[in-house]
């Protein structure tokens, strides 16, 4: 969850970490949509894609966490928190940025995960986790779920899902087909011939480009 700036390739990978209790409640069927946590093997498959192994993130698209990835305590004081007002309006849903303790507790929390970690170490060659920010997102009465979604100015995050209500239905992504090259309209000049070479998404993400003696076929 390593947040960079000045560009989009991020918002088409579609990752991400969710809570599996929730979904396990509500049964699943799979539907195209957002980042989530169920998703589609194929826009033509109806079935319910689920994936609880964070070594197959990059085949999935997502990965679902274990349901005590973060305590009920700390779900309701995140709850009580949004509740008590402030915040803003962002599309069809109210978001509040939380900080303080609570945000630390937040980030206790999913960066000692192991399934976080191995996500990230999948996506991005590294175990590092860091979380810039942890917000809360409540949909207005009447309208449709908010559609979860990274900023277009990142490039190396995860974007990770919590349900913090009981009974919440199920979080379902759009298919995601990780043998694309997904451009990121960067380039990177090659060590070899001083050619601008256009950076993949999955080039950038792992920084091929930073390293010594980055050729046009590294």
């Amino acid at each position: 969850m390593k947040r960079a700036r000045q560009d989009d390739s991020v918002a088409r990978i579609g990752q991400a970490l969710l809570d599996s209790r929730q979904q396990r409640r509500r049964g699943a069927k799979s539907a195209a949509g957002a980042v989530s946590g169920e998703a589609r093997a194929s826009s033509g498959d109806r079935s319910a894609v689920r994936n609880q192994d964070a070594s197959q993130i990059l085949r999935h698209g997502f990965v679902e966490t274990p349901s005590t990835l973060l305590e009920p305590s700390l779900r309701a004081a995140l709850l009580a928190r949004a509740q008590a007002g402030g915040g803003h309006d962002i599309s069809n849903a109210k978001e509040l940025r939380i900080g303080g303790s609570l945000l630390q507790c937040v980030r206790d929390a999913v960066c000692s995960s192991p399934t976080v970690r191995q996500a990230a170490r999948e996506v991005f060659s590294t175990p590092y986790v860091s979380i810039p920010y942890v917000s809360v997102l409540s949909t207005h009465p009447g309208q449709q779920p908010q559609l979860p979604h990274a900023d277009d100015t990142c490039n190396r995050e995860l974007i990770g899902l919590i349900h913090l209500r009981p009974g919440q239905a199920p979080t379902r992504c759009a298919p995601y087909d990780s043998s694309r090259t997904w451009p990121t309209g960067w380039t990177a000049k090659c060590t070899a011939c001083d050619a601008a070479v256009p950076l993949t998404d999955k080039m950038y993400r792992e920084r091929r480009h930073l390293r010594i003696g980055f050729r046009a076929r590294t």
